[in-house]
């Protein structure tokens, strides 16, 4: 197997467990996993930024965590986040269209 696989296996899980925490009512758990998710999908994105799915994937875990911030209150943290987001998958959307 490739080297990123464990990593982005983990993050996956972090995510999961970040959605327990929250139906559980406990959000600092649940932030706490999604943060680390989401250093997890940076690093790979970083590492490997040919990768479609894998820049797919971070957007999406940005957009994670800043539903979990609007959720807690934290509009800042999530409009950063959501910003974030949004950078990454405008530019996806533009490779997208480069692509023929």
């Amino acid at each position: 197997p490739d080297d990123w696989e464990p990593a982005r296996d983990l993050a996956t899980i972090l995510e999961r467990q970040s959605d327990l925490a929250v139906m559980n009512d406990d959000p600092a758990y649940a932030t706490i996993r999604l943060d680390r998710a989401v250093a997890i999908r940076s690093e790979l994105r970083i590492k490997n930024p040919d990768r479609f799915d894998f820049a797919r994937e971070f957007a999406a875990t940005l957009d994670r965590s800043g539903r979990l911030a609007m959720n807690k209150g934290e509009i800042d943290s999530a409009k950063r986040q959501y910003d974030a987001a949004k950078a990454l998958r405008t530019e996806l959307v533009t490779q997208s269209a480069d692509d023929p």
